[in-house]
C-alpha cells in the first residue's frame, strides 16, 4: 500500500489504519468467528502499516495483544494515547497532569514492547489541567525521543486553535452521514470547524467512527438488539427513536454502493477519505475478511453522480 505523510511530523502511514479497541475485547459484541488478532496478521499481509489503539481500551488488554501481534513486523506505527486512568475497581478518571502521562506513557511502551512510541494523544480534555500544561509535558517526551509525535483527539476547536506546535496531530470523529453518539457530538462539530484548516497548518489527522459502530457496515437491521457489553446498546444512533432515520441514511449509502458494485463499509470508508484535510481513516476490524473489505476502499473511484449523492448525505 502507498504511504501519504501524516502532517508535518516526518511518519509516512497508510491511509486505511487499523483500530484495535475491539483488541480489548470489552464492548465489541464479539461473536464466534471474529478473530482481531488474525485481523491484525491480514493488516500486515495487505500493508497496512497503522495501528490505533489506547490503555483504556480493555484496561491494557489491547495494548497487551497488539504488542504481542506486531512482534518483528517493521516499519509499523502505532498511535497510543493518555489522559485516561483507572483504579482497581476499573473506574475511569480524566488525568492529563505532566507526570501522570508520563507515568502512563511508560506503561504503554511496556505493554507494546517498545522503547518509543510513535504517537502519543491526548486522549479527552481533563477539566482539571490546563491543555498548556499537557501539551508541555509531550513536547518534552518528544524531544526526549520517548515519541515521535504528539496530538490531541476531541479536544473542542478553540482548545486546539490554542496549541502553538507546528507539528500537531488531531483525531476526531468523522463519517459520511453526519450522525454520531452523544459522547462524540461535540468532537464532531470541532472536526467541522478543524478540517478547512488542516491542509494549511500542515496538521495530520486520523479520522474514526467512520462506519458509526456498524451503522455504515452494511448489515444492520431494524429490531436488532445489542448485550449490555456492547458499545452500541449505550449508542444513541442506535436508540429506537434515531435507529429508523438513521437506517435510512445508511440504506442511501448502501444504495450508491450497490451501484458501484463495492462493499458499503469501502464506500464508506472512501467518502470520508475524500474530505479535505483528512489524512488516514481509523478502523475497528474483526477478522481477516473484515480487513479485505475495508481495504478496497484505497482503489474506489467516485464518479460525479456517487459523489453528489453522498454529499448530499
Amino acid at each position: 500500500m502507498k504511504t501519504e505523510p501524516l502532517g508535518n511530523t516526518g511518519i509516512r502511514i497508510t491511509r486505511l489504519g487499523f483500530g484495535c479497541w475491539q483488541l480489548g475485547g470489552k464492548g465489541w459484541g464479539l461473536k464466534a468467528g471474529d478473530d482481531p488478532l488474525a485481523a491484525v496478521g491480514r493488516a500486515l499481509e495487505l500493508g497496512i502499516n497503522l495501528f490505533d489503539t489506547a490503555p483504556v481500551y480493555g484496561f491494557g488488554r489491547s495494548e497487551e495483544h497488539l504488542g504481542k501481534a506486531l512482534s518483528g513486523a517493521k516499519d509499523v506505527v502505532i498511535a497510543s494515547k493518555g489522559g485516561l486512568v483507572w483504579d482497581s475497581l476499573k473506574r475511569v478518571a480524566h488525568d492529563n497532569r505532566p507526570a501522570s502521562l508520563r507515568v502512563q506513557l511508560e506503561g504503554t511502551l511496556k505493554r507494546l514492547r517498545r522503547e518509543r512510541l510513535d504517537i502519543f494523544l491526548l486522549h479527552w480534555p481533563d477539566p482539571a489541567v490546563p491543555l498548556a500544561e499537557s501539551a508541555g509535558a509531550l513536547e518534552v517526551l518528544r524531544d526526549e525521543g520517548k515519541i515521535r509525535a504528539w496530538g490531541v483527539s476531541n479536544f473542542g476547536a478553540a482548545d486546539v486553535l490554542s496549541i502553538t506546535s507546528s507539528r500537531l496531530l488531531l483525531e476526531y470523529p468523522v463519517n459520511c452521514i453526519d450522525r454520531y453518539d452523544e459522547e462524540y457530538q461535540c468532537s464532531a462539530k470541532a472536526a467541522v470547524q478543524l478540517l478547512p484548516l488542516a491542509e494549511s497548518r500542515r496538521w495530520g489527522v486520523l479520522a474514526f467512527d467512520s462506519l458509526a459502530r456498524g451503522l455504515l457496515g452494511g448489515r444492520p437491521k431494524a429490531g436488532v438488539s445489542f448485550g449490555k457489553r456492547d458499545l452500541r446498546s449505550r449508542d444513541s444512533r442506535y436508540a429506537t427513536d434515531a435507529f429508523r432515520g438513521n437506517l435510512l441514511r445508511a440504506g442511501k449509502v448502501a444504495a450508491v454502493a450497490r451501484s458501484l458494485g463495492v462493499p458499503v463499509p469501502a464506500l464508506a470508508i472512501r467518502a470520508v477519505l475524500e474530505r479535505p484535510g483528512v489524512t488516514a481513516c481509523i478502523v475497528g476490524m474483526k477478522g481477516p475478511g473484515q480487513v479485505d473489505e475495508n481495504a478496497l476502499s484505497l482503489s474506489v473511484e467516485l464518479p460525479g453522480e456517487a459523489r453528489t449523492a453522498l454529499q448530499q448525505l
